[in-house]
């Protein structure tokens, strides 16, 4: 029975991770649904902290198996482990693949120890205590840090445009709804209740989002020409290069001078290219204060095409070299011609949001001393600047690299910071060290919800793919293919970007609808419970 019990929980893992993208196999947007009840209905049964932990450790196995497959190849790639060892650490990596639950496996367990106390504030009615563990269960999930978030509502990006809630509530108002279904279905199965509430309001709020659906003027009043270049450099070739080796460099240069300076039938306005694109280390401080022209392969490319360029590299934290700690930044150049029309560095932004055990270590004071026993990672120094880009032609926008993306308070933060509203958001990233495997797809079906709740386009820049652009609606431009080499030119056009409920006010709307809730189940419970009639005795006393 134990290993029965084992296994489904694998396969629970297994169903939530099929509400992602998988290569091959498509996807449900319930699924992670189903696969959560599972979890926790064993889990809710648990009578011991070890127990709680294998059955959160199974569960995670099923996500891992399904979708995290690609964790052992980044292992390999990003950290020079090999195998079996890279592996090995992926198991071990089971225990934080969805750090929220193991937090719950600790709150429960504090709960059974000390839960009479908090009883006594929860009221008794069951449906009530339901609502209130959707609430709860939300939040952890929204508010616990996570590397990669991939929550419940998440999944619900496959019903787009048909999710009308989006730009008002964001991801959470679908997780909620997910995690309230969840637990209805476990009290049926436990107690053979019926959640009526759910089962009313679960079937509306579909609707809802379905009779309001997301909409993006496609042919705004403004318009850029953007060139996306996908140049496909593979880990060796992009170590190597790094390092200065003379072949390696020629090679990286020849592929991106030759798709930026392809022909095109419409002039370019902006050239992309990927996080950490150029090999060599720039310093703007320098180039910024004494305006220095733009290193020889930008300054030919832009002569070229006449057109103004965005890469990602490396920017110098300080001339001095100190072993390799916090010596750069990974960064976004801008580049635009001067009034002389010498191509020149306009502006930067340095990544503020560095992958633990990628770009830097989690230890706080302790990263520094740990960097020197550590030391086959980067160790990138952290930005400070929020950067509002613009083009001659006074089209804005950021530059968001990598993972940055995915956290939702940091670019509502981002966004918050600047003097103007941004036309856009350019996503720079490179996924190639996460082999041709789901990662990429996975990536890019995240990022979408940053465009729907914050009405704004997003230019994804990828390295190995995939690139492309990604509207409010849902909808998405014409895209590269995985580890292909190639160019993409699109016309993005531009209106005044939305400004949304979500953007302007983050989790407060949801705040307000979950007090409306609570409230109107209050007043339900209270106008519908049963009055004491008086015992026979009662009045024979009186």
């Amino acid at each position: 029975m134990k290993l029965i019990k084992y296994l489904l929980l694998v396969v629970g893992g297994m169903l939530y991770a099929w509400g992602f993208p998988i290569k091959g196999i498509p996807s449900f947007f319930l699924a992670p649904v189903f696969g959560t009840t599972i979890f926790l209905f064993y889990l809710f049964k648990a009578k011991t902290f070890g127990k709680r932990f294998l059955i959160m450790y199974f569960f995670n196995l099923g996500i891992y198996l399904l979708g995290y497959y690609w964790i052992p190849h980044t292992f390999s790639e990003f950290g020079n482990i090999p195998f079996p060892f890279n592996h090995a650490l992926g198991l071990v990596f089971c225990l934080i693949i969805s750090p929220h639950y193991l937090l719950l496996v600790i709150l429960i367990t504090l709960y059974k120890r000390h839960g009479g106390k908090i009883d006594r504030y929860i009221p008794r009615d069951f449906g009530f205590r339901v609502l209130l563990l959707s609430i709860f269960f939300t939040l952890l999930e929204y508010f616990t840090p996570t590397q990669f978030p991939a929550h419940l509502g998440h999944a619900w990006m496959q019903l787009a445009p048909g999710l009308g809630l989006a730009p008002v509530f964001g991801v959470p108002i679908f997780s909620f709804m997910s995690f309230w279904m969840l637990f209805a279905i476990l009290d049926f199965l436990d107690k053979k209740r019926i959640n009526r509430p759910i089962i009313i309001l679960f079937p509306i709020f579909l609707v809802i989002n379905q009779l309001i659906p997301l909409q993006f003027n496609q042919k705004g009043t403004k318009k850029i020409h953007l060139r996306l270049v996908q140049a496909n450099i593979g880990n060796f070739l992009k170590i190597t290069s790094e390092k200065g080796e003379k072949n390696s460099l020629e090679n990286v240069y020849k592929k991106y001078f030759h798709l930026s300076t392809m022909p095109s039938k419409k002039p370019i306005d902006l050239i992309i290219w990927p996080e950490t694109a150029y090999p060599i280390s720039l310093f703007s401080k320098y180039s910024l204060k004494y305006e220095k022209p733009a290193p020889r392969l930008i300054s030919e490319i832009m002569a070229i095409t006449g057109s103004e360029m965005l890469i990602g590299g490396y920017d110098m934290n300080s001339p001095r070299r100190n072993g390799n700690f916090e010596m750069e930044y990974n960064t976004a150049f801008h580049f635009h011609f001067s009034d002389d029309g010498i191509p020149q560095m306009k502006e930067t932004y340095h990544k503020m949001k560095l992958i633990p055990f990628g770009e830097t270590l989690p230890f706080g004071f302790l990263t520094k001393p740990m960097s020197k026993i550590i030391n086959n990672i980067s160790y990138f120094k952290s930005g400070q600047k929020f950067t509002l880009f613009e083009t001659k032609n006074k089209i804005r926008f950021t530059a968001a690299i990598c993972y940055e993306i995915l956290f939702p308070e940091f670019i509502r933060m981002y966004l918050a910071n600047l003097s103007h509203e941004p036309h856009f958001i350019m996503n720079l990233t490179n996924d190639s060290w996460y082999g041709d495997t789901s990662e990429p797809y996975q990536h890019l079906f995240l990022a979408k919800w940053r465009a729907l709740e914050l009405g704004i386009p997003i230019v994804r820049m990828t390295n190995t793919g995939i690139s492309s652009i990604l509207y409010p609606d849902g909808s998405e431009s014409a895209r590269t293919g995985i580890y292909t080499e190639e160019k993409l030119d699109v016309e993005l056009y531009l209106d005044k970007t939305a400004n949304t409920t979500f953007k302007k006010w983050g989790l407060i709307p949801l705040y307000l609808f979950w007090m409306l809730l609570i409230a109107g189940y209050l007043i339900y419970q209270k106008r519908h419970r049963p009055v004491k009639i008086p015992h026979a005795k009662d009045h024979e006393a009186g």
